[in-house]
């Protein structure tokens, strides 16, 4: 994660919910500075404390938002993906609130944004419902999750990078040896990608946050 100057409203966080499921979350609040600051903790503290009590993430995210939104000022409000992995099945159980899609990458060389049954953001409407999704990794298949910082990043021209040429780079990396993916280096890679784009840029105008989830199987 690499935030502005400004404090920052980007986050991530995953855990532990039993023994044989990983929960990950990636978020971006809107805003800057304190107040921003502030709302992200909140909404962190939230999704953990109901994930970890086993709730699905659709109802992770209902409770969360209903409570975001009594307490909600400045009409804030953030996007959230929201996933539970089952480790011993490679099934992944998620929600998307208004977040990026993520893309699954295979260690075949497989790219796929990962678009369908999205949700509304948090901390707008309090009676908001969400969806529930549902999807099964194959073996060394990784879940590639980032907030607009990334594809919203500006060259000098201010010429956004974009979700196409942020595929095409991820579509790369899978031709020079992907069989066991490292999400480390899946990560680093987007990194390079970005500071590349925007090498001679003035500033870095929003957070930028990478997450990489990989299964073996």
């Amino acid at each position: 994660m690499e935030a502005t100057k400004q404090v920052g409203g980007d986050f991530f966080d995953f855990f532990l919910i039993d023994s044989n499921k990983l929960g990950f979350v990636i978020c971006d609040v809107s805003g800057k500075g304190v107040p921003s600051s502030i709302f992200m903790a909140v909404a962190r503290t939230l999704i953990h404390s109901f994930g970890i009590a086993g709730y699905s993430t659709a109802e992770c995210l209902k409770l969360t938002n209903k409570i975001l939104c009594d307490h909600s000022v400045d009409s804030m409000f953030v996007t959230v993906f929201y996933g539970i992995l089952d480790i011993t099945t490679g099934e992944v159980t998620y929600t998307n609130a208004g977040h990026n899609y993520p893309f699954i990458v295979s260690g075949l060389g497989v790219i796929q944004a990962l678009t369908q049954g999205s949700s509304i953001i948090l901390g707008i409407f309090e009676d908001a419902e969400f969806i529930l999704n549902t999807i099964k990794l194959e073996p060394n298949t990784s879940i590639l999750l980032y907030t607009d910082g990334v594809t919203e990043s500006m060259d000098e021209f201010n010429n956004q990078l974009g979700e196409e040429a942020l595929s095409r780079h991820i579509k790369k990396l899978t031709t020079i040896g992907f069989d066991r993916p490292n999400p480390k280096f899946i990560v680093n890679s987007v990194f390079d990608l970005v500071k590349q784009h925007a090498r001679n840029s003035s500033k870095q105008s929003d957070d930028i946050t990478v997450l990489c989830i990989t299964y073996y199987g």
